[in-house]
């Protein structure tokens, strides 16, 4: 059972109810916004080996993909009073449902090392960087102008300039409904050069952009979950591009950057979520 019918339901209702119906010992989530804390998940010693801490996950990763959220956990290590077995197992366990461990290239600076995270399985709009609507020759280029994010909509149009007129949004909203591809959302954002040197004293600033009109006809079909989005970097002085960018530097730039029409810094939790592979 993958408890699906309590999909809808509070965070504390559903953890209840999945510990209740799989009649776990410990099931306890903690919820932080966008993110989703498994803080306890025991299984009683007569019920071991049954496949319970399965069905658990899977049935916490169905609520958060409805929900759009990111779990974070804390694998443990081997407790005969808790039951749990050696740590290296159960960071192997948690890997069979998409987590990643908070190190290395998926290290998430916030977290921290020894955690892991599991990113929501968005279903979104069709991504073509090379013929859908909108997409222009540097969205193929990403991995040499900057990077690839999910962000909401109204993330997105708040970094942007305002759109005083959308002049094609109907059009784009029956496009997607038909099926059709878009090409991804950027942001040109400007980095001051003394971030290669660890200095974030300044902020980085939005100085161009295109697809406001995509991202509000995204908004009107989806509604403001994240959708695929780029980031397109430049220097104030000198190159700033993908292989300048150091987990440092992307992790600071989800703390806050300063809008198109400089009016404001707009902040997130986060303010997106990097796409790694």
């Amino acid at each position: 059972m993958r408890a699906k019918e309590f999909l809808n339901e509070s965070l504390e209702n559903f953890a209840d109810q999945v510990k209740s119906s799989l009649g776990l010992k410990q099931f306890a989530l903690i919820d932080k916004g966008d993110d989703i804390i498994l803080s306890s998940l025991m299984i009683g010693k007569g019920n071991q080996g049954e496949g319970l801490g399965t069905k658990a996950m899977q049935s916490l990763i169905d609520y958060a993909d409805q929900n759009n959220k990111r779990i974070i956990l804390t694998p443990g290590t081997k407790s005969a009073i808790d039951g749990t077995t050696s740590r290296n197992r159960l960071v192997k366990f948690y890997k069979r449902f998409g987590f990643k461990e908070s190190k290395g290239r998926n290290i998430d600076f916030v977290l921290g090392a020894g955690k892991m995270y599991r990113e929501p399985n968005i279903k979104e709009y069709k991504v073509d960087n090379k013929n859908g609507l909108g997409s222009v020759p540097n969205n193929q280029e990403i991995d040499y102008m900057g990077f690839t994010v999910l962000m909401k909509p109204s993330t997105f149009l708040k970094l942007a300039l305002p759109l005083s007129k959308p002049s094609s949004v109907d059009y784009i909203e029956k496009y997607l409904k038909d099926g059709g591809a878009l090409g991804s959302p950027f942001l040109t954002v400007e980095l001051p050069d003394e971030y290669k040197e660890g200095d974030f004293t300044q902020m980085a600033k939005v100085v161009g952009h295109e697809g406001r009109n995509r991202m509000l006809a995204i908004q009107k079909v989806e509604g403001d979950d994240p959708v695929e989005v780029q980031i397109f970097t430049r220097g104030d002085r000198q190159e700033f591009r993908a292989r300048h960018l150091t987990p440092e530097i992307i992790n600071h730039l989800n703390k806050g950057i300063r809008n198109e029409s400089d009016t404001q810094v707009v902040t997130g939790r986060p303010l997106f979520r990097p796409m790694r592979d």
